[in-house]
């Protein structure tokens, strides 16, 4: 058997380079794809939050809404009053379906 011309192993060299990175390329791309789904569905939420913070209502039947439920999730939840230290007003809000919290001046 004749030996192998040196241009052969030099081919074969540089293929055998290329197969080893073959793993790593595809595990690269498999995590480009998930940031690139991962992304998709984050712009698809700011387009629905966008459109739901138009149609967000402060009150509903005299109860104060919470926005994060509802620009997240177009959901509408009461938000409950939470005493201050002093409990003489409610200045304080919170949200039982995703735990915000919301202050202003009464």
């Amino acid at each position: 058997m004749a030996p192998k011309h040196p241009l052969i192993q030099h081919a074969e060299n540089i293929a055998e380079s290329f197969i080893e990175s073959k793993l790593a390329i595809k595990k690269h791309i498999n995590e480009l794809e998930t940031k690139l789904s991962t992304a998709k569905l984050e712009l698809k939420a700011a387009v629905l939050s966008e459109k739901n913070l138009l149609h967000f209502s402060v009150t509903r039947d005299g109860n104060f809404q919470c926005p994060s439920c509802w620009v997240k999730k177009a959901v509408r939840f009461d938000l409950t009053p939470v005493e201050n230290a002093t409990g003489d007003r409610f200045d304080h809000f919170e949200c039982k379906s995703c735990g915000s919290h919301y202050e202003w001046e009464a």
